[in-house]
């Protein structure tokens, strides 16, 4: 019966939904288990010792061996198990045997000592009532933060020690059960007091740990989407590394945007733009079996960390999954939009070996993809490592060079066929450095735009490109290329006009070149100041059409005066193939809104003819000039002007 209600008693130990209460008892208690055994052991040892030459040796000698033998195995197991976590389950199997042990051997102790009460003079028989009554104390508050074996043991102890000693019939016997039964009531209350302020105390600590991880999750998490934050991604990033170092394992991370979100913000605000996000992440969520770690970096960017190592053409399988499920339509505020996504992956040891470095690693390779690939996942390469320890070289011997010195322009003129003349010249940045020899613009018009000296330096070439065309014909034009920063800054777009009036070239013979690239950057602030420019008198030239976006809305939102084709449609337009096509479209597109059109890399006569015949009257390319200086492209337009009076 003691034994069915010692099991069944913990059920009830905890408040319903505070399970946590029980694992809390366990750690309480069980460091003070071994201290109780210890105590029952010891005062067990004591009256054996005092009873060893009156009472029998299976009473002093068998009896306590298997009753310390049982209490040592208790011990030495709550002893091992002292700094061990537990679950909600193994606390309740934890607690219900406490309960019967303390049924079991609270039990056996007593009924020993009782055998041996019979046995030697009154002092010894005094030995007993001490040994069951401090025995009893000591365990019970040992027990006290289990308080239902605290009163189980009571319940074992006390009643058969107050029906023995309580009918006893010595006055003294009798005063001491009922002293013991007057200290147990105390101590019913000291273990009901102490166990209502240890579930007070408990759930105080629970409240505590439930803000101290709301504080986490809120520091650790991205507020909109939920993903991981950018410090949450880095953490574990640097976490994964530490431990795959060692093995040299691959830890590989992929970094993600979309492609066009600006274009929601813009055209259906921000809380459109936050329901695509969130939409996003959920679609990431998608794939959560290989990643690790899924965090939105910051804006439209995420960042990815995968489960476990992966071959290139599984990176490759996984980059194209996600890129397709970037593509899937978006449905915002009534409405559906499409977009797409750029990813970037970057593995360790071999692409870099700190968290900082694998992020600019994965992160040039979704720069690669954005500005190459557009729409898929690129695997960083030995290649792109070298590509960017070119640009760190360009970008510091920028920082320190005399740009008035080293910084020049090279000419390429822009030919009408029809009559046989220059029309305009293209202005093309140079740099030549003294250690770095002759750099590619396109390498250190990045690196001017990554450092923030690209208006500088804009400013400075046009002021030499318009010096330059003074002494051009009235009716030539100056071609002039803006960059991404030129025309999505409101201050660069007054100083280059601040330029413009000082060199007293009239605007109407300038026009300024954008790419696609660079307009979708900040749509709305590059069309205002292409606005801005078209109102103070330049024209603007949409150049490399159709290597970008192409979109007809963007078109016609955007005060252009000219279309530049890309040279990848001429290429192949003598094999007869698809560019003479899409060319023939341009041309229509270009006539119905009334724009010039220009076509770029022209390379031979073959290419020319056929240009003629689909329309085509403006060209540019090696065909007709090469880029040349200042002072041969003069000596150029005054040969092209006899040659046409001689014509």
């Amino acid at each position: 019966m003691l034994l069915s209600l010692a099991k069944n008693l913990q059920d009830m130990a905890a408040p319903p939904g505070e399970s946590h209460l029980l694992r809390s008892q366990v750690a309480a208690y069980k460091k003070q288990i071994p201290l109780m055994y210890l105590i029952v052991d010891a005062n067990m040892f004591a009256l054996s010792f005092t009873h060893f030459f009156t009472a029998p040796y299976w009473l002093t000698i068998f009896i306590p061996a298997l009753l310390v033998i049982a209490s040592l195995f208790r011990m030495i197991g709550w002893w091992r198990v002292r700094n061990d976590a537990v679950s909600d389950a193994e606390a309740i199997r934890a607690l219900r045997s406490t309960n019967i042990f303390a049924v079991a051997l609270g039990g056996s102790f007593v009924t020993w000592a009782f055998l041996l009460y019979p046995y030697g003079d009154v002092f010894a028989q005094m030995h007993v009532v001490f040994f069951i009554g401090i025995t009893f104390v000591a365990c019970a508050f040992c027990l006290m933060h289990v308080r239902s074996a605290a009163y189980l043991l009571m319940l074992v102890v006390l009643v058969p020690f107050t029906a023995f000693f309580g009918t006893s019939g010595n006055p003294v016997l009798i005063a001491i059960a009922l002293n013991l039964i007057a200290v147990s009531l105390a101590i019913s209350v000291i273990l009901q007091t102490y166990y209502r302020d240890f579930i007070a105390l408990n759930r105080s600590k629970s409240e505590l740990q439930r803000l101290h991880d709301e504080v986490v999750h809120l520091a650790d998490s991205d507020s909109l989407t939920q993903l991981a934050n950018r410090r949450l991604f880095f953490s574990e990033l640097n976490r994964r590394l530490v431990g795959a170092a060692p093995l040299g394992a691959r830890v590989t991370i992929g970094v993600l945007d979309l492609d066009g979100f600006k274009g929601v913000n813009d055209a259906y605000g921000h809380r459109a733009g936050d329901q695509v996000l969130i939409e996003v992440g959920r679609r990431l969520r998608m794939f959560g079996t290989d990643f690790s770690c899924i965090a939105r970096l910051g804006g439209d960017e995420f960042g990815v960390i995968l489960t476990r190592e992966r071959s290139d053409a599984e990176l490759r399988t996984i980059g194209l999954a996600l890129c397709m499920a970037l593509r899937e339509p978006y449905n915002i505020i009534e409405t559906q939009v499409q977009l797409g996504g750029s990813v970037g992956f970057a593995s360790a040891p071999n692409a870099a070996d700190t968290s900082e470095k694998l992020y600019e690693c994965a992160d040039y390779a979704l720069y690669y993809a954005k500005n190459h690939a557009r729409g898929t996942a690129i695997l960083f390469t030995a290649d792109h490592q070298g590509e960017i320890r070119e640009l760190s070289l360009v970008d510091q011997t920028l920082r320190h060079i005399n740009p008035r010195e080293e910084l020049s322009l090279a000419f390429q003129p822009i030919v009408d066929v029809e009559e046989g003349k220059i029309v305009a010249c293209e202005a093309l940045a140079r740099w030549q450095n003294p250690q770095l020899g002759c750099v590619q613009p396109s390498s250190f018009i990045r690196a001017a735009e990554r450092s923030g000296l690209i208006g500088p330096l804009t400013d400075l070439l046009l002021e030499k490109a318009l010096v330059t065309s003074i002494d051009w014909p009235s009716d030539m034009r100056l071609s002039f290329n803006l960059s991404t920063y030129d025309v999505t800054s409101t201050d660069s777009a007054q100083r280059i006009v601040n330029v413009i009036h000082a060199s007293n070239v009239d605007p109407a013979r300038i026009d300024f070149e954008v790419t696609e690239t660079a307009l979708m950057q900040d749509f709305d602030r590059a069309r205002d100041s292409l606005e801005f420019f078209k109102n103070f008198g330049v024209k603007i030239s949409l150049d490399d059409f159709g290597s970008g976006y192409s979109s007809l809305s963007y078109i016609h939102q955007l005060p252009i005066d000219k279309i530049k084709i890309d040279r990848s449609f001429v290429t192949d337009i003598e094999r007869g193939g698809a560019g003479s096509e899409i060319i023939t479209t341009i041309i229509a597109l270009c006539c119905s809104l009334n724009l010039e059109c220009v076509v770029e890399g022209i390379e031979t006569s073959g290419q020319v003819e056929i240009l003629r015949r689909l329309g085509c009257r403006y060209m540019q390319g090696y065909y007709f000039a090469r880029p040349m200086v200042a002072e041969k492209l003069r000596h150029h337009i005054a040969d092209a002007a006899r040659l046409r009076r001689v014509a």
